[in-house]
């Protein structure tokens, strides 16, 4: 009996990208455009449920949950609860 070596493969319909050099991000998009067929979008403000918070003045991009969160909070009664703010990364 002989092994088949079988490669796990993964098909994602929408990709997002974030990068500080637009060139980086031109280059990335030429080449994406030569193997897929793609579309531009509107800026996004969410993905996967995080909302997604720009500030171009202070040139940071910001990642939130905090919708689901307070969901979460009133489902398990305890929307009276203290809410922090937790910097997970500092450097992107």
């Amino acid at each position: 009996m002989t092994r088949q070596k079988y490669t796990k493969m993964l098909y994602v319909d929408d990709m997002l990208i974030a990068m500080k050099k637009m060139t980086k991000f031109n280059n990335l998009k030429i080449q994406l455009n030569k193997e897929f067929d793609m579309k531009n979008l509107d800026p996004t403000k969410k993905v996967l449920d995080v909302d997604i918070i720009r500030d171009r003045i202070k040139d940071r991009l910001t990642l939130s949950q905090r919708n689901n969160i307070k969901k979460l909070l009133v489902k398990f009664r305890m929307e009276n609860t203290k809410l922090i703010n937790i910097l997970l990364v500092i450097y992107f």
